[in-house]
């Protein structure tokens, strides 16, 4: 009986940093995934601060997944930063999240395509990386930022 060979093919995540202010006021680094199939992006709500919520009823969308439909009722205008890029704070109005814990999800963050086409980030697949004007981050292997040791670094 042979052993079973081991897949050469790594497997890459469009996985990004983002710094922003948490419901405390502390600055944080949270897991964030550029997602190029999705339309809007959101945030789950314990990474928004108190007071930065909308009450608006038109903010409400339907989220349809692979693992099911949920539903957002509320915006967050957030100030945000990708170390690994560059130095910009970005400020951009994001869908909130206030059913899903950090503890069950992959990312704190989804980036969509409404703010990836507005600020120009592309998720390079020809070189590995993801690219926003002269700066470029590689793209990182499925699952590093759930390992605590690449997020304090």
């Amino acid at each position: 009986m042979r052993p079973q060979k081991r897949s050469k093919h790594k497997h890459y995540s469009a996985d990004a940093v983002v710094e922003l202010e948490n419901a405390n006021s502390d600055r944080v680094p949270i897991r964030a995934l550029l997602d190029t199939g999705t339309t809007a992006t959101i945030i789950l709500q314990p990474f928004v601060k108190q007071g930065h919520i909308s009450s608006y009823k038109n903010d409400q969308m339907r989220w349809n997944t692979i693992g099911g439909t949920f539903l957002t009722k509320r915006k967050a205008k957030l100030n945000f930063k990708f170390p690994e890029l560059n130095n910009k704070t970005v400020t951009w109005s994001c869908h909130v999240d206030a059913i899903h814990k950090p503890s069950e999800t992959s990312c704190d963050m989804i980036i969509g395509l409404d703010l990836m086409v507005d600020i120009g980030i592309f998720v390079n697949t020809a070189t590995l990386t993801v690219d926003w004007g002269e700066h470029s981050a590689p793209l990182k292997p499925r699952g590093s930022l759930s390992e605590s040791e690449y997020m304090e670094a």
